[in-house]
């Protein structure tokens, strides 16, 4: 569990005129962005969910490290700070700059930022006077969550005001989309600790996926309502 290969960590500071700018990480080569594939519409839905399998797998690795007293938070957790080999499919965690071992200070995380609906559990999501939250794993599983139905929904469902998502989830729960699933996403929006949906993604019917499709229950609604 202490072996966490998946996280790329930086190597050097840069620092311009004595002040810190970036840093360096370890060159990893033959990868692909994830954010570039979950957004590929040529590619299968099956691979994208298996992709972010992996990444929920990292999240529960990670949780896991409390046992030995090391806490660790991504807090900015979005498609776009992972890589994936193209060979073995394996998964890495970058740009780790946002990471935090406290949940003392605040991050900024474009999940949370993005989000319409997060004043409903101030308690789960504290947040600064600038509304910057801290982090913790809620927050982790939160903008985890948000990329699952991103993703599904190939739309920013996270973007939605809530009775727009309840109702797209009531429509998720019309093609088969299995309990558990369903109340990791609305898990987010309450005041009891977030579940990780990957435990649930065997309650994802992939033969209806394109059926799941925002676009296409926008479509279904419309035409319900002629």
């Amino acid at each position: 569990e202490l072996n966490m290969k998946e996280l790329v960590i930086p190597q050097e500071l840069v620092s311009i005129n004595g002040k810190a700018v970036g840093f360096t990480i370890p060159e990893i080569k033959n990868t692909t962005n994830l954010g570039v594939i979950l957004h590929d519409d040529e590619v299968a839905m099956t691979r994208k969910l298996d992709l972010l399998k992996k990444v929920g797998d990292l999240l529960g690795k990670v949780q896991k490290l409390e046992k030995y007293g090391i806490h660790f938070y991504f807090s900015d957790l979005h498609e776009y700070n992972f890589l994936v080999n193209n060979e073995t499919e394996e998964l890495y965690a970058i740009d780790l700059d946002s990471a935090a071992l406290t949940s003392d200070y605040p991050q900024t995380s474009f999940y949370m930022v993005t989000n319409k609906n997060l004043g409903y559990s101030p308690n789960k999501y504290k947040s600064n006077v600038f509304g910057i939250t801290y982090p913790n794993h809620n927050t982790d599983l939160l903008c985890y969550n948000m990329m699952v139905i991103d993703t599904i929904a190939a739309y920013r469902i996270s973007s939605l005001p809530s009775e727009e998502y309840y109702d797209y989830l009531a429509y998720l729960k019309e093609l088969g989309f299995g309990e558990n699933v369903l109340d990791a996403f609305l898990s987010v929006y309450t005041n009891g600790d977030n579940k990780n949906v990957s435990d649930y993604f065997d309650e994802i019917p992939t033969e209806i996926l394109v059926r799941a499709r925002y676009n296409v229950y926008k479509a279904v609604t419309h035409k319900n309502k002629r």
